[in-house]
């Protein structure tokens, strides 16, 4: 936010005792921003602006393969 906190949330499933970034996957030809954007106003209930990608990197967490696109955004 502006005043340079953090959005953590606790996911429904996994360790639920865990702090974690927003996220979820795209949808079928969904723009990565788009998509995140989308997953914060679903998992946290707010919008985002100025959204910038700060990185992408391959994750293989929880047994999965896949794109991890970052970013940093304002709610």
């Amino acid at each position: 936010d502006r005043e340079g906190r953090i959005l953590l949330i606790r996911h429904l499933y996994g360790d639920r005792t865990a702090w974690a970034l927003p996220g979820g996957g795209l949808r079928w030809r969904e723009e990565p921003a788009h998509g995140a954007a989308r997953e914060v106003r679903e998992e946290a209930g707010c919008a985002i602006v100025d959204i910038e990608e700060v990185g992408i990197f391959e994750s293989r967490a929880e047994g999965l393969r896949g794109t991890v696109h970052l970013f940093r955004a304002t709610t």
